[in-house]
């Protein structure tokens, strides 16, 4: 089991989707801190398996994003869908991915 937090940003009427989204994928093993913040423990093995997961239950042409980071050291450190690409830049740039 590895840990993640997941940051996502989608319409009010959508985040309790994703809410139920993110208790199935950490089978109830997770904590919400606000909104669109969780920390969840899942079997996926690294951040890139949980944010595949996660946007099937956002909506791209609603302008969504999600960004998950592994909590473990040993792991993909992020990974994200939706954010600007100077954004993702800059994290490529200082996590050296």
């Amino acid at each position: 089991m590895s840990y993640f937090a997941i940051i996502f940003d989608t319409q009010q009427n959508n985040y309790g989707r994703i809410d139920t989204a993110i208790q199935t994928v950490a089978k109830g093993d997770c904590q919400k801190f606000f909104e669109g913040f969780w920390i969840v423990n899942t079997i996926h093995k690294d951040a890139k398996q949980v944010r595949d997961y996660i946007k099937h239950y956002l909506k791209l042409d609603f302008d969504d994003k999600v960004f998950v980071i592994s909590i473990k050291d040993n792991e993909s450190p992020w990974a994200s869908w939706g954010l600007d690409k100077d954004s993702v830049e800059w994290l490529k740039a200082k996590a050296g991915v």
